[in-house]
């Protein structure tokens, strides 16, 4: 390729990149070079052309890739529950994550809790043995444990609606019930403590000689 083309593409180039030193450059190289006004021009409206193709392409791109994908993040945040309310069965500690043997499903969870809290929503927990009053406080827990029993329990409160009871939800179920993506518990979920409103601890300090904490554990 000869210094003449190699000179017209970059006029071209410039164009099409929105670059004006650039342009100025090559059009006063080209001048030097004594390359035809003819083919300048020629040289900046196929630039012209191809920065046109880039702009519509680019638009079309936002409306097929994105519009849908912030009309569902604008129909998730009108959407967003406001408070999360755990009744949990008898434990030794606040979220049952204390002991030696503690269970995975429990560690989880309240990883989960402290992401859902740190997202905005209002997040707070009862243990039956350490907060029976919360419970008898509750017409719907009261309704509840009346036809369950203790094997209802966890009750899972969303906006004061019971939705789930006798289990924990999972990240998935979790997210569909708030309205927000919560993500993957993080690995130090059983060491830290969250702040706010319902303020709960996930760190449980677990009764003399125990070696399990969470429903049925032998610390309780």
């Amino acid at each position: 390729m000869d210094e003449r083309t190699k000179e017209l593409i970059a006029i071209g180039a410039s164009v099409a990149t929105n670059c004006q030193p650039c342009l100025t450059h090559h059009v006063d190289k080209a001048d030097e070079m004594g390359i035809d006004e003819a083919d300048i021009r020629e040289a900046l409206a196929i630039g012209a052309q191809v920065q046109k193709g880039g702009v519509n392409a680019m638009q079309r791109f936002i409306e097929r890739s994105f519009d849908a994908k912030l009309d569902k993040m604008a129909s998730r945040k009108k959407n967003k529950a406001a408070s999360l309310k755990v009744y949990d069965p008898p434990m030794c500690c606040s979220t049952g994550v204390c002991g030696t043997n503690v269970s995975d499903e429990l560690v989880e969870f309240a990883g989960l809790l402290k992401k859902a809290a740190a997202r905005g929503i209002d997040v707070q927990r009862f243990n039956l043995a350490q907060e029976p009053q919360a419970f008898a406080e509750n017409s719907a827990v009261r309704e509840a444990m009346a036809k369950l029993g203790q094997d209802g329990l966890p009750l899972v409160f969303v906006d004061d609606e019971l939705a789930i009871s006798g289990r924990y939800p999972n990240r998935k179920e979790l997210e569909a019930l708030l309205g927000i993506e919560v993500g993957n518990a993080p690995e130090n979920a059983g060491k830290n403590t969250i702040q706010g409103a319902g303020v709960i601890s996930l760190t449980g300090t677990a009764a003399s000689g125990s070696g399990e904490c969470g429903p049925g554990g032998g610390c309780c």
